[in-house]
Order: C-alpha cells, then structure tokens, then sequence
C-alpha cells in the first residue's frame, strides 16, 4: 500500500513522526556521528603509520592504493568526501612522498 500512497503524503507523514522524537533523535544523531568521526580517524591513523613501513608503503604505490588515496583527497565522485578521510589521505599521501623510497615512485605518477 505505501506503494499506491503519494511523494507528498509520505512526507508530511515523515515530517510529523519526526517532530514528535525530535530531540531524542538529534541527541542520539549527534553521538553516533561523533563515534564513527572517531572510529574514522583512528583507521587514518593507523593507515598513516602503517605507510612508514617499507612492504606496506611500496603495496601502496605499486597498486592502486595512491590512486584511491589521491581520488578521496580530491573529492571526486564514487569516493568519501568525509572530512576525516581527506585529512587522512593528504596525510597518507605526504607521508609517502616524504620517504625517499616511495615519493621516487610515486612523484612521476602523480605529474
């Protein structure tokens, strides 16, 4: 039946359910945000140290991996445009042209 019920009806619908739980749902929101910002950041961090071992470091420029971190740092579509994940890119992809093993790898890739 919701199937036969219009756009602008199911809305209003929405609307009202919403505004009853308003609060609660804004509070619960709002933490569930903040731990998955979190949980986010701390992968990134992680992902950053792991670059500075050499294996892990030379896997990411020898595969895809630069490429995924350079499409997420730019925003493009079909990748994360959560700030976090651009934060951690641009830091993944720093620390990898700072190491003078893999940024003589990665830098005529990258031009």
């Amino acid at each position: 039946l919701k199937i036969l019920e219009r756009r602008e009806d199911i809305i209003s619908l929405e609307i009202t359910n919403s505004s009853v739980n308003s609060k609660t749902d804004n509070k619960i929101q709002t933490s569930n945000a903040q731990f998955v910002t979190n949980r986010q950041e701390r992968a990134w961090s992680v992902l950053e140290s792991l670059t500075s071992s050499p294996p892990v470091a030379l896997a990411l420029v020898r595969s895809s991996g630069w490429l995924e971190l350079l499409g997420i740092l730019a925003g493009y579509v079909g990748f994360t445009k959560v700030w976090a994940s651009r934060q951690g890119a641009a830091k993944t992809l720093a620390r990898l042209l700072w190491d003078p093993n893999t940024g003589t790898l990665l830098s005529p890739l990258l031009q």
